[in-house]
């Protein structure tokens, strides 16, 4: 693939970038080959010329967050990753007594931005702070725990254009659905999202948190190699059957390929052991879909998102 007239205009624009870049290093689960091309925007602006190009071009791209969430293949990315490096913010845009209009920027972390709200007293994203990675990739993935989904407060999006433009995308346009939404199949680069919070007291929001922190540390692999929960929960009739279920009463807990193990502690959470592969982990998830299939007749979707090729 010709990236000439690419590099030629991230250097005439000082857009920072690098070839052949070992992907692994900006993944959750320490695993990945490399990309192509990686660029780092650090504004908007930065984000409009390098669509423009790679749009002209045809060439394939994946915007790549906090890293987590994702599978990377061991033989990489074969086209241009584009890994933004703004800066962590928000801003207020309306208040009153009861409620305030927020809007976060995309590449804030969720941890920060619910401490934020904390700090504040607003109420609604308390359970963010469970949840790794950035603003950015939770509204892709309409992240969510404890009862709670980044969707049910966002008001609108600020997406960059290909033709350079900002479009605000409200909420009913973004078909949010368990773990899914528009960002999903329609690869748009999330400038920033606004989110209506309400007023409560900081101390009743801060042991919210902290009460989800303790229940995450008490279920979830702490300090691993990880990329979150594995395979979404299964919806049916009304119900939810969750996926850590049916891969324990497969009897797979604790099973392994190599470095790549079902957690004893949570059985919808792979931990990169030591060495694992991609590949290795892909496996793993292979074994798993399989055996709870057989063994419970439903069958699993990966919640985590496959990039490159697997065999």
């Amino acid at each position: 693939m010709d990236y000439t007239t690419l590099k030629n205009t991230l250097a005439q624009n000082s857009i920072s970038f690098e070839e052949n870049y070992p992907l692994y290093r900006l993944t959750s689960f320490k695993v990945g080959g490399k990309a192509d091309f990686i660029i780092f925007p650090s504004n908007e602006k930065e984000i409009f010329k390098i669509f423009k190009i790679i749009l002209e071009q045809k060439i394939p791209f994946f915007i790549l967050g906090g890293g987590t969430n994702l599978l990377i293949s061991d033989d990489g990315f074969k086209g241009v990753v584009i890994h933004a490096k703004f800066p962590e913010k928000y801003k207020i845009l309306e208040e009153n007594k009861d409620f305030v209009i927020l809007k976060v920027f995309s590449c804030s972390a969720n941890q920060y931005i619910s401490n934020q709200c904390m700090q504040k007293g607003l109420k609604g994203l308390e359970f963010l702070a469970t949840i790794p990675g950035a603003i950015g990739g939770a509204i892709v993935q309409n992240a969510g725990c404890y009862g709670s989904e980044i969707s049910d407060f966002l008001l609108s999006c600020d997406v960059a254009m290909p033709d350079g433009t900002v479009e605000i995308f409200e909420k009913s346009k973004l078909s949010f659905q368990y773990r899914d939404s528009f960002f999903k199949t329609n690869k748009f680069f999330i400038i920033s999202a606004c989110f209506k919070l309400f007023r409560d007291d900081p101390e009743t929001i801060k042991s919210k948190i902290e009460l989800y922190k303790l229940k995450r540390n008490q279920s979830q692999p702490e300090n691993k190699k990880s990329a979150g929960s594995v395979f979404k929960n299964i919806l049916t009739d009304g119900e939810i059957i969750p996926a850590w279920k049916l891969i324990d009463q497969s009897g797979l807990r604790g099973f392994s390929i190599n470095d790549a193990i079902i957690s004893s502690k949570h059985c919808n959470f792979i931990v990169n052991a030591g060495r694992a592969t991609a590949q290795d982990i892909f496996k793993l998830m292979q074994k798993v879909q399989q055996e709870v299939l057989e063994k419970t007749g439903h069958h699993l979707t990966p919640e985590i998102e496959l990039v490159g090729k697997f065999k």
